[in-house]
């Protein structure tokens, strides 16, 4: 064989060779068998130095950009030549999240989980021994949203069934067993249950089981449905199911006790008696003469076995008794009879002392005639229509009683007999009056005599006299009044008076009882502080036109830090927040800091100002900031499972004043709000009374709410005085209830609509106030004629009355050198409960010619 035909033969050797290495599955018969290495040795070949460079795979599916695919996928690209295998991975959102390894040129597939609804990339490289080839580019894929899980089924109570439950006596509720069908992986269920087929502030209950007995009242029509939540995801309702609880059962008749059947001679003044039923909350009675009903009534409380009833004499009648629930009526008792006595004593005739008897010693002793038949007497003596005194004597001859009245009074007295239990009608009444004792002098108590730097805003007070009714009080300056009045009652030994800075005054009083007055006191003098100039102040926090003010807190509303510089000289500031500039009816804080915060509404334009009080006057105001506060990202999550405790009363708080009672023309109404403390309770419970204590018969509101705020339903009274609490209910139906909060609401003003020169004085008129019981009008004169203000007021005079006009004579108002006033400036406030704010100032005054009025 020549050279170059050499070399051809072993070319295509090597060739055949190569092909052998590259494809060895398609040499798997041929002779080399397993001494393919030795064989290529013999045949002087060489193995490849390198391998061809690995190509990125081609990816077949998921196709790119798909959508809705199971959570369960199968990755699959084609294979690459001379791989030995393959990496591949999964990224979400920029993180590789799923990655692994195949092994083998034809493992081209790679099966992998992922999430419920997310979009996510995927992509694939080839590698041949540790050498590794390009990644393929990323496809996309998106997984389907997660499937809801299903609904469970009600299957008890039965839709439209009725007659649901069984009674509960510890409660005094129907117990109802709820059951539903369970459903697969379900973590906890979801029951509601309202009185509404909307569902309307129905509480949720949140259980383990499929099953749940609730305590609801009886003779009602409810409806329920029930939801899954699987993996954090809420099922859809149930179906809604309606049903109607059991009736309660009646209570037992009750058995009666005294007076005993048949009995005769029974006082006409008489007491009926019964035994108690163990499941009664009152109970309804009645007397009854020839089938007629008489005499009836209703107690309140199981143990209210009683009943006090005055009859007529001689008559026979029967009574009879049946026991309540809150919701079943019981079956009347067996009826029995009694009879009541017959003889009644005649009025007594009155002796001394004689009618209109006057000028009588303290010390005096009652008489009448004795009457037949009596056994004793009862004996009152009544001032202004109250008894004062009262007594009785014991035989139809003790017909006198001594008595010791008070000075300066009129008493009427009456006497009535007895005969047993029998009393006969009271006399006639006769009147005397008592001589009046006369008055010490009011010892004076402060300011000091001589007392310096004292505040314009000042207190006069003095001791009490024995057997005053009031007190005249003066102030004057260089030997003129400036400032007079009176006060109404013995106790009433104080009266506040606005002066003016840097004056000499003198004091005195005097003490009244009726138309008596005492010596006037010594004078005691004073001087006032110098005035002092006002110091600025501004808010700092909220800066003015700030937005997202406040940090969210969990009952949804916003608590706002406010803060200023502080002021020299200040002994407290008073700060005001409203939702309008012109601040009505703002909320106030008083702090002795420079620093306050306030729990607000959320996503709500607020104005604020503040100012700093000396000791004596509120100086000049801030300017106003306007800011909004933050408005919240959605519901509140509830607190953790836990105990349920008291709730925290915020608004209004105990010792609130001003709370605004709601506008009529815009239906709105007083809102009330707590902080919840503890775990989430099936309800909260809200009771307002009128006045200041929790009195039963003053309840003017109790009412159930899901949230930890309410609105009174109605409006309350301007000027008058509330307290409230608030109970959070637990599963149990236990009440935890919070402290008492309470407030008074504010009052508006009372515009002056009328203001008349007389002859002899002034008539003032005003609009009345709703809630007003009576009014307080201050009266300024002033002369020579100066237009108002007034700098400083002359003649000052405080009047209170029932009506809504006043007429005032110039006799009331003679000046001290003996002239009449030019002129009046009047203002009027009304009264109730607590005080409210003064009228705008009108003026009048009166020069030579017409009359002519100022401030109008």
């Amino acid at each position: 064989m020549g050279e170059s035909g050499a070399r051809s033969h072993h070319k295509h050797k090597h060739q055949n060779v190569m092909k052998i290495i590259k494809h060895p599955g398609r040499w798997r018969g041929h002779r080399l068998g397993a001494m393919l290495a030795v064989t290529l040795l013999a045949f002087g070949v060489a193995a490849p130095q390198a391998q061809a460079a690995l190509a990125a795979p081609e990816l077949k599916a998921p196709a790119h950009n798909s959508h809705n695919l199971p959570v369960r996928i199968t990755l699959d690209w084609k294979r690459v030549p001379t791989a030995t295998g393959y990496d591949w991975q999964v990224r979400y959102a920029g993180n590789v999240v799923r990655n692994g390894q195949t092994a083998g040129l034809y493992a081209t597939t790679a099966e992998v989980r992922m999430d419920d609804n997310k979009t996510y990339e995927w992509r694939v490289r080839a590698r041949a021994g540790n050498a590794t080839g390009p990644w393929s580019g990323w496809w996309s894929f998106a997984t389907a949203p997660k499937a809801p899980p299903a609904a469970p089924r009600l299957t008890s109570p039965e839709s439209n069934s009725a007659n649901v439950g069984t009674w509960r006596e510890t409660d005094r509720q129907v117990a109802v067993a709820f059951v539903w069908s369970a459903v697969a992986g379900a973590a906890e269920y979801q029951l509601q249950i309202a009185s509404n087929s909307q569902f309307t502030s129905a509480p949720t209950t949140r259980c383990t089981a499929t099953s749940y007995t609730s305590g609801l009242p009886p003779a009602t029509t409810h409806y329920a449905r029930v939801a899954a939540l699987v993996d954090g995801q809420r099922s859809a309702w149930s179906a809604v199911i309606q049903f109607t609880t059991a009736k309660a059962p009646a209570p037992a008749a009750p058995t009666l006790k005294a007076p005993a059947n048949n009995a005769r001679n029974v006082p006409v003044q008489i007491t009926l008696e019964w035994n108690s039923v163990p499941t009664a909350t009152a109970y309804d009675w009645q007397v009854r003469r020839d089938g007629a009903v008489v005499r009836e009534g209703q107690t309140t409380g199981r143990d209210a076995t009683s009943a006090a009833v005055r009859m007529d004499n001689d008559k026979t009648f029967e009574w009879r008794v049946r026991a309540r629930t809150d919701y079943a009526i019981g079956s009347w008792s067996a009826a029995w009879q009694f009879t009541t006595e017959t003889k009644t004593p005649a009025a007594p005739i009155l002796k001394s002392p004689a009618n209109n008897a006057v000028n009588l010693p303290v010390q005096i002793t009652l008489a009448w005639e004795p009457v037949s038949g009596a056994t004793g007497y009862d004996w009152e003596v009544l001032l202004a229509g109250q008894v004062v005194r009262n007594g009785q004597t014991a035989s139809r001859d003790a017909t006198t009683a001594a008595v010791r009245m008070d000075d300066n009074k009129t008493y009427t007295w009456r006497v009535r007999a007895r005969a047993g239990s029998l009393t006969s009608p009271w006399s006639a009444v006769w009147k005397f009056t008592t001589p009046p004792k006369p008055l010490a002098a009011p010892t004076l108590k402060s300011p000091a005599n001589n007392a310096v730097n004292l505040p314009v805003q000042i207190t006069l007070a003095w001791d009490p006299v024995n057997s005053a009714t009031g007190y005249d009080w003066e102030v004057l300056h260089g030997g003129a009044v400036v400032r007079d009045g009176q006060t109404a009652s013995r106790v009433a030994t104080t009266v506040g008076v606005m002066l003016d800075y840097g004056q000499t005054y003198t004091w005195r009083v005097r003490a009244r009882a009726g138309s008596l007055t005492s010596p006037w006191s010594a004078e005691w003098k004073f001087t006032t502080k110098p005035k002092s100039p006002p110091s600025t102040i501004r808010l700092t926090t909220p800066q003015n036109g700030a937005s997202n003010v406040g940090e969210l807190r969990a009952d949804g509303s916003v608590t706002v830090r406010f803060e200023w510089a502080s002021v020299n000289g200040a002994a407290t500031y008073e700060l005001q927040i409203a939702t309008n500039d012109k601040f009505t009816s703002p909320v106030v804080v008083k702090t002795g800091s420079s620093t306050a915060e306030r729990n607000l509404m959320r996503a709500t334009t607020y104005y604020a100002r503040v100012a700093s009080i000396t000791s004596d006057v509120l100086l000049a105001w801030s300017p106003t900031n306007r800011f909004v506060t933050v408005s919240g990202g959605g519901p509140v999550d509830p607190p953790p499972v836990g105990p349920v405790s008291a709730p925290k009363i915020l608004w209004p708080k105990d010792g609130a004043t001003n709370v605004d009672v709601g506008d009529p023309a815009k239906a709105s109404a007083t809102r009330f709000s707590w902080e919840r403390v503890g775990a989430t309770p099936i309800e909260f419970v809200v009771e307002i009374y009128a006045g200041k204590t929790l009195n039963p018969a003053q309840m003017i509101e109790r009412k159930s709410v899901a949230g930890t705020q309410t609105t009174y339903t109605k409006l309350l009274e301007p000027l008058r005085q509330y307290v409230w609490r608030v109970a959070a209910v637990d599963a149990n139906g236990k009440h935890h209830w919070s402290g008492t909060a309470a407030f008074s609401t504010e009052g508006y003003q009372v515009p002056i609509t009328q203001l008349e020169w007389l002859s002899q004085g002034i008539r003032i008129g005003w609009t009345p106030h709703r809630s007003a019981v009576s009014y307080e009008v201050e009266v300024t004169a002033f002369y020579p004629f100066q237009p108002p203000p007034l700098t400083p007021p002359t003649v000052t005079k405080t009047y209170q009355t029932a009506g809504t006009t006043l007429q005032v004579s110039h006799a009331e108002f003679r000046l001290p050198n003996g002239t009449l006033p030019s002129g009046y400036t009047v203002r009027v406030r009304a009264r109730a409960d607590v005080i409210g704010p003064w009228s705008p100032p009108r003026s009048i005054y009166k020069l030579p010619g017409p009359i002519t009025r100022v401030g109008d």
